[in-house]
């Protein structure tokens, strides 16, 4: 909590140039940067800092809500990891520089692929995928 009151006391003054990257810890009074994304990147990015970020975790889920409409699975994936991702990241410091963010680009990256085939003109669409389903096996249509 100590470390929020401190990155709030930050922000006031790094409104729209912040302090650089990682460099909460060198002027933190507890040596540890704050274990919140939103406050971190404000103190130390700035304003346009945390509207990228708003913005790259705004697109990455709207990408997988687009796909609900081509396959439900996928974009249950999609959408999962990509909440996920932004719940850890809230809770834990520099999670943008770890190798977290590769599950969020592989399942988004699914959802484009769907949203990226064409669809039949008049006729029903069925999700395929790059499995072969044995002969007589039931498919799910949507």
């Amino acid at each position: 909590m100590q470390l929020i009151e401190e990155a709030l006391k930050f922000s006031d003054d790094t409104h729209v140039l912040g302090i650089g990257a990682d460099q909460f810890r060198s002027i933190s009074h507890e040596g540890a940067p704050v274990h919140n994304i939103l406050l971190l990147i404000w103190t130390e990015g700035g304003m346009f800092a945390l509207l990228g970020w708003g913005f790259v975790m705004g697109i990455l889920a709207l990408i997988a809500v687009r796909a609900i409409k081509f396959d439900k699975t996928v974009a249950a994936l999609a959408l999962s990891v990509v909440l996920s991702f932004f719940i850890i990241s809230n809770a834990s410091t520099h999670v943008y520089a770890r190798l977290w963010v590769v599950p969020v680009l592989i399942a988004v990256r699914f959802a484009v692929l769907i949203a990226e085939r064409p669809l039949p003109e008049n006729e029903e669409f069925e999700a395929t995928y790059p499995i072969q389903v044995p002969e007589g096996f039931p498919t799910r249509r949507l």
